[in-house]
């Protein structure tokens, strides 16, 4: 969508959710006349719509679990009301204006996420945030838009170059942490209606608020819908509070329904575990028998079966070939014993080994390697190119400190605190899109995802926007 069809007003959040309702349960909605224009409007009865819930509807109540904090329905308030702020473009700071298909926009976040509604509502791929950590020393949106223009003015210094509303929450404010929940639980309320049905949102946050956050987002996204907490090492030295050095934070991962999937990553096949290569490519090798105990002869007969070994051949690897049938050649006979000498079983039926076979050890899927007190080890030849990411990501390419090299790279030196590296926001984008989804980040600090995206399309001609 080019950045001048964009839609200029916002829509009405509480409609939003009438009409949502309506399509499911239209026999709940009922007619009244307005006060104040005397025309016929329709509203939701109650009374009905609890028939229609059953005994899965409930009043408030003392003893009912639930995450509320001072400002909370202000915050949902605030999510559902349209906003009167338009967007002005400035085309003559931007880049190639008439054929770009990427914006960067300038504003209070919220008021942003609501104007996006009408054009990209249910449309966006991934969201990934990097919002203020509530430390103490860091600044929050000021959401209080019930003031006053008077007492507005007394803000005086507490507005940012484009006249939004900023202040720094300090942790002696009476409500350090509900002020952080309210601003963010408003601006994730009308996230959400952006994303797709297919949608991931990854936050990142430490220590400060993550209990919070992810109560947030339980609620916001649905608990069902929480799909791991990522432990990223963003300081290998660590920063020092109380008896402990944290090195660590978090990177909270949500989707939008229960049928989304996360693509695999690819790995470095400079440093991967794929270290041997024949005439097919690289591979690496994985026993061919069944290392679970609970599987074996007894409930797997199938799959005990004797492999032969032509123990005289062997190739560059020390791999030897291997038949279903025995003769001169293939002489050594295998069967799936474990250390102790109980019969296991084998991973493979007769057929797929069938189909993994040939007698050449250069061009065959399954080989065998003599053991140091010469019997033989039946091995698959394992060739995946990807693999499943592990929930603690370590290596040096998610450090804090490369994103500050990133950063000086590009002729930035100290403008902004704890840049995120563009290797950690590529590896999410990895997870999430494929080459032609959108993206949006609306705290974006130092504009690493947008550099990621440009690298990422660079290096897998890519179009994401």
């Amino acid at each position: 969508m080019k950045p001048n069809k964009l839609e200029l007003s916002s829509v009405d959040g509480t409609q939003l959710n009438l009409e949502a309702l309506y399509q499911i349960a239209p026999s709940c909605f009922t007619e009244v006349k307005d006060d104040r224009t005397g025309e016929l409007r329709h509203v939701v009865n109650f009374k009905t719509l609890r028939q229609l819930l059953g005994d899965n509807a409930v009043e408030d109540a003392d003893e009912m679990y639930q995450f509320t904090w001072p400002g909370k329905q202000e915050a949902r308030w605030e999510a559902a009301r349209p906003t009167t702020k338009t967007l002005r473009p400035v085309v003559e700071d931007s880049v190639d204006w008439d054929h770009t298909q990427n914006l960067y926009i300038e504003g209070d976040n919220l008021e942003v996420l609501k104007l996006l509604q009408k054009s990209y509502m249910g449309k966006v791929k991934m969201i990934y945030i990097d919002p203020p950590y509530n430390t103490g020393n860091d600044f929050v949106y000021d959401d209080d838009f019930a003031v006053s223009q008077d007492d507005y003015d007394l803000f005086a210094g507490n507005v940012d170059e484009l006249g939004n509303r900023y202040r720094k929450n300090t942790e002696t404010n009476g409500r350090f942490h509900s002020d952080w929940c309210s601003m963010m639980h408003s601006r994730l309320m009308v996230a959400r209606t952006l994303l797709r049905e297919d949608g991931l949102i990854f936050i990142s946050i430490d220590d400060n608020e993550i209990e919070n956050l992810k109560k947030i987002c339980n609620e916001i996204f649905g608990e069902k819908n929480f799909i791991t907490s990522i432990i990223v090492r963003s300081n290998s030295r660590g920063q020092t509070y109380n008896d402990i050095a944290k090195t660590h934070e978090y990177i909270l991962l949500y989707s939008n329904s229960s049928f989304v999937s996360l693509f695999e990553l690819t790995k470095d096949m400079d440093n991967s575990d794929l270290n041997l290569k024949d005439n097919i490519g690289n591979f690496n090798i994985r026993e061919l028998r069944n290392r679970n105990p609970k599987f074996g002869k007894h409930n797997r007969p199938g799959l005990f079966y004797p492999i032969y070994v032509a123990p005289e051949t062997v190739d560059k690897d020390g791999f030897s070939p291997v038949s279903l049938i025995p003769d001169e050649n293939f002489s050594v006979e295998v069967l799936p014993y474990n250390s102790v000498g109980k019969e296991s079983c084998w991973r493979w039926g007769k057929s797929k080994f069938m189909a993994n076979l040939n007698f050449n050890t250069l061009e065959s899927n399954v080989i065998a390697k003599e053991k140091r007190d010469g019997g033989y080890n039946i091995y698959e030849k394992y060739r995946k190119t990807t693999y499943k990411p592990k929930s603690i990501w370590d290596d040096n390419g998610v450090l804090t400190e490369t994103g500050t090299t990133n950063l000086k790279s590009l002729g930035f030196n100290g403008e902004f605190d704890f840049p995120k590296p563009v290797e950690l926001i590529k590896r999410c984008l990895s997870l999430a899109t494929m080459d032609d989804d959108l993206i949006i980040d609306f705290f974006s600090g130092s504009s690493t995802t947008a550099q990621a995206i440009m690298q990422l399309n660079a290096e897998d001609e890519g179009n994401r926007k």
